[in-house]
């Protein structure tokens, strides 16, 4: 191989990794996203304690309030036919999960301190920046890995055919955010 088709290589390598990270981070986002509005409108003591002390951000207040987001989510399993004893499950499942997310958030915001405090020092440290870059980028990783193993887990919860509801009903609400946001 000739260094420049080695060079070349390398180059696409680290396009395809920056763009599975930054594919990654996105779908992080989104997920944990989804589980915090869950714990804030999900029918346990937990949720309820973080719920009661969280105002939400304008944009949430301006679609739900945490009481419809919870009555939204219990229409949606209902529709489905979840039974309570489905409801309990996923409830204990999101529960234990969000949890891990507080955590998760704590060591972000961690990571976010000390990278500020790298990125403001007389001297940038280029070495201990990328650590701290790594460290993020795992903490990415594990938190879409928990996620997804959260989701499965719940899915699991359910029947084949209360799963294929769930997912037309996640078809209908993308469709109808896709059209909101695209003048639809």
């Amino acid at each position: 191989m000739t260094q420049d088709s080695d060079r070349s290589l390398r180059s696409t390598r680290a396009r395809s990794t920056g763009a599975l990270v930054r594919g990654l981070a996105l779908t992080a986002a989104f997920c944990i996203g989804g589980l915090a509005t869950y714990a804030a409108t999900a029918p346990s003591a937990f949720a309820s304690t973080v719920a009661e002390n969280f105002a939400g951000t304008p944009l949430m207040q301006h679609l739900h309030s945490h009481a419809d987001m919870h009555a939204h989510f219990e229409q949606v399993l209902t529709g489905a036919g979840a039974n309570d004893a489905q409801r309990q499950q996923i409830d204990a499942i999101f529960k234990e999960a969000m949890t891990a997310e507080h955590a998760d958030m704590a060591r972000y915001h961690a990571t976010m301190g000390r990278m500020k405090t790298l990125l403001t020092a007389s001297q940038i440290d280029s070495l201990a920046v990328e650590r701290v870059r790594s460290d993020q980028d795992q903490l990415l990783l594990d938190t879409n890995r928990r996620i997804t193993e959260t989701l499965t887990r719940s899915a699991r919860v359910l029947t084949p055919a209360q799963r294929q509801a769930l997912g037309a009903e996640i078809d209908r609400l993308m469709a109808q955010q896709i059209g909101h946001h695209h003048g639809g």
